[in-house]
């Protein structure tokens, strides 16, 4: 590793704990700590149970709107300073819901930390393979999206006691989290300009296009199976707590418990699949994720007694973020470090363009049927046809391996 490397390379812990502090931030609190809020909001009479899940949905539309901008974004004020604004605005963001304002406000406030969850997603992990070392990608990306699970463990732990004393201590207790992980990783975030001495943008000379890529199919393939991914898992993102809660009559302490048994298997995930990935192919647990989130998905259609509540959270949680980190190192090997934020802005566009659809869509389903039941079977056969995709992916790919092994 030449002088130049050795500078621009980061150590890799210190790497992974700060894109962890990014997926706590943007995914863990921006996005999922907004779940058990829910049924509190609605019992403290805040806004009605239509009105709150409409909250939710804004939040993705938010997402879809940080996934368009991204690029676009950090390429002209730079990754570093992108994800730098993200945080603040969803640190911020918590501190301005501490009181019922007016509706409008909500939606606004939900809106950017979905815009804001979006840009980090995207572009902090562009940011970091760019500054550790090619051989450690499945690793770091498994170091990163976990940081989703520990947002969800956080949320989990302090909204049900911080609830004891209000909804407003819960949203600023939640304000206050963002801001400490903001500020413990902020000198990490050094524009690459600064790095290389040069410019940023040299990284992507060129713009990655579909017509002339070799792996055209596997792009394609990958972008729909990772939006039907996106509607797999919204029954439990936005209905989950409030499923066991209402419908199930148990406590917010129980709600909070089983969101924090999400949380566990969202931390897990992603270092299993890394693991995985690793030692029997990323396609193949792809392949292995989907079907194994489909299941989960469906399993309160047949108990939903402690240990089914148990394992659906866990495995939905696991395979939440397990997903992100798969799809996001399958895009890496498909197109390269050079293109991967392009890519990887592509993957979550797609990704967010469905949710954002189909959250409205949850959500007008269950106001009008007022059945989670039907939302569970709604995602779970998403799942499947995401399984059946990813079996193509997997037979796309070794196809191409056996074309380029037959030409050296």
């Amino acid at each position: 590793m030449n002088e130049d490397n050795n500078y621009k390379y980061s150590n890799i812990y210190w790497a992974g704990v700060c894109g962890i502090c990014t997926t706590i931030i943007g995914l863990g609190i921006g996005r999922f700590a907004f779940v058990p809020l829910i049924p509190a909001m609605v019992s403290h009479d805040w806004y009605s149970e239509a009105l709150t899940g409409y909250l939710g949905s804004s939040t993705l539309l938010g997402y879809l709107i940080g996934g368009i901008t991204a690029h676009r974004l950090s390429e002209k004020f730079g990754s570093a300073n992108t994800i730098k604004l993200s945080m603040v605005i969803i640190t911020i963001v918590y501190f301005g819901c501490f009181n019922p304002f007016t509706y409008p406000w909500f939606v606004f406030c939900r809106l950017w930390a979905g815009i804001a969850g979006a840009w980090l997603t995207i572009i902090a992990p562009g940011y970091i393979f760019y500054r550790t070392a090619p051989e450690y990608k499945a690793r770091v990306s498994g170091a990163i999206f976990s940081g989703i699970g520990l947002g969800v463990v956080v949320s989990g732990y302090i909204v049900p006691r911080l609830l004891d004393i209000s909804l407003s201590s819960a949203w600023l207790g939640l304000g206050s989290a963002a801001l400490f992980f903001t500020l413990f990783s902020w000198r990490f975030w050094v524009p690459l300009n600064q790095l290389n001495n040069g410019s940023e943008h040299q990284q992507t000379k060129e713009a990655y296009t579909l017509t002339n890529s070799p792996h055209k199919k596997v792009v394609v393939m990958l972008l729909a199976a990772y939006a039907l991914d996106a509607v797999g898992f919204l029954a439990h993102t936005i209905y989950w707590v409030n499923f066991i809660v209402q419908d199930l009559n148990m406590s917010f302490m129980d709600g909070g418990f089983y969101w924090v048994m999400f949380g566990v298997g969202a931390i897990i995930g992603p270092y299993l699949t890394g693991y995985l990935g690793d030692k029997v192919g990323l396609e193949r647990v792809l392949i292995g994720a989907f079907v194994c989130k489909s299941v989960a998905v469906f399993l309160p259609l047949y108990s939903t007694d402690t240990w089914a509540l148990m394992l659906s959270s866990l495995f939905v949680g696991g395979l939440t973020s397990g997903v992100v980190s798969l799809v996001s190192a399958v895009t890496l090997d498909v197109v390269g470090r050079a293109h991967h934020k392009q890519v990887w802005g592509w993957m979550t566009i797609s990704f967010a363009t469905t949710q954002a659809i189909m959250g409205y869509g949850i959500v007008f389903i269950f106001t009008q049927t007022m059945d989670f039941y039907l939302l569970f079977k709604v995602c779970g056969c998403c799942l499947l046809v995401s399984a059946l995709l990813a079996w193509k992916i997997n037979s796309e790919m070794r196809l191409q391996h056996s074309v380029d092994n037959t030409n050296e």
